[in-house]
């Protein structure tokens, strides 16, 4: 070791707390990195939840759709089925994940992570509470599934903006894309049926010669009626 000088340090004295330094910073950068993806994940949730508990909202609107295959089931059986604490999510989080990951992404690219192995759950604790919110909201007691036609309805935007003060409730065949696809077929059958809940006008309607365009109608008190169901 050479004479040491004053202001002057070994590079033998210095090396070993360079080394630690270094190592220290690696570790706090690591740590900060993984807060930062924490946090960014925090704020995707937080909005996540927000949205859908919007009813304006996009995502929403796509509950509201995917909702309709929940009609002949009652809310007393989906919690019975999917909440965190019933023995039966154990036998249906892998197939319900597996069916979940085919549909979200191929092998090369997927959507979500395959490290990521509880994603059903999380997404569980998001998407049960927004669901109950909706059925609850209903005058339909626990044990009693909701009318089909009633969640094929609510999938409508633009009905979730009106209001029986509004006057009779009318939607085009433009607006229905917006909506569960099985609400077009049956409106067309309840129009058949003369019901009395929905009247269909324009180019084919039965009796009819127009070529205006095709609009259903529906009569207030009925369909009020229907979406409380």
């Amino acid at each position: 070791m050479p004479p040491s000088r004053a202001g002057v340090v070994s590079r033998e004295t210095l090396q070993p707390i360079a080394w630690e330094v270094l190592g220290l910073a690696r570790v706090a950068r690591e740590k900060i990195d993984h807060e930062r993806t924490l946090a960014n994940v925090g704020v995707r949730l937080h909005s996540f939840n927000e949205s859908i508990n919007d009813r304006a909202s996009e995502l929403a609107s796509e509950l509201d759709k995917a909702q309709c295959a929940l009609s002949q089931f009652s809310l007393h059986d989906v919690l019975a089925g999917f909440s965190p604490d019933m023995p039966l999510l154990a036998r249906l989080i892998t197939p319900l994940a597996t069916r979940t990951r085919k549909l979200m992404g191929n092998a090369r690219t997927p959507s979500i992570p395959k490290n990521y192995s509880n994603f059903a759950r999380d997404a569980l604790a998001t998407l049960l509470p927004a669901v109950f919110v909706r059925r609850t909201s209903l005058c339909v007691r626990w044990e009693c599934a909701p009318h089909p036609l009633g969640d094929l309805l609510r999938s409508l935007p633009a009905l979730n903006k009106w209001s029986p003060l509004d006057g009779k409730f009318s939607v085009g065949t433009s607006e229905l894309r917006a909506a569960h696809p099985g609400l077009r077929n049956a409106l067309e059958c309840h129009a058949a049926e003369s019901s009395g809940l929905v009247q269909r006008t324009g180019q084919g309607a039965p009796g009819s010669r127009s070529k205006a365009a095709i609009r259903f109608t529906f009569e207030s008190a009925p369909l009020v009626r229907l979406l409380s169901m």
